[in-house]
């Protein structure tokens, strides 16, 4: 996979939010539940807002500096994106 694809990927969190949507979707087959998009537009979105937010959050940090460099300095490198991320799964939220 390419470097910088798998840094999309892996860095702003979307890899997690799709394993929690993987989770809620279990949870609901289990459950018995019905399948609802929304929910899971939610829990996608949700995931993205908290994650990414924190990421930026903590970008600046020293353990995050000496621990996780290269994430670290990535995340530097693309704060408006990641901004931008994280005011779109925001709305996306509130519309949900």
């Amino acid at each position: 996979m390419n470097a910088t694809l798998r840094r999309w990927l892996l860095y702003p969190s979307i890899v997690m939010a799709g394993s929690a949507v993987g989770w809620s979707l279990t949870s609901a087959r289990l459950l018995g539940l019905g399948y609802d998009v929304h929910v899971h537009a939610l829990v996608f979105a949700l995931a993205l807002l908290f994650y990414n937010r924190d990421r930026l959050a903590d970008s600046s940090e020293p353990d995050d500096q000496l621990n996780m460099a290269e994430r670290a300095q990535w995340v530097v490198a693309h704060r408006r994106a990641l901004r931008l991320l994280v005011g779109a799964a925001a709305a996306a939220s509130a519309l949900l």
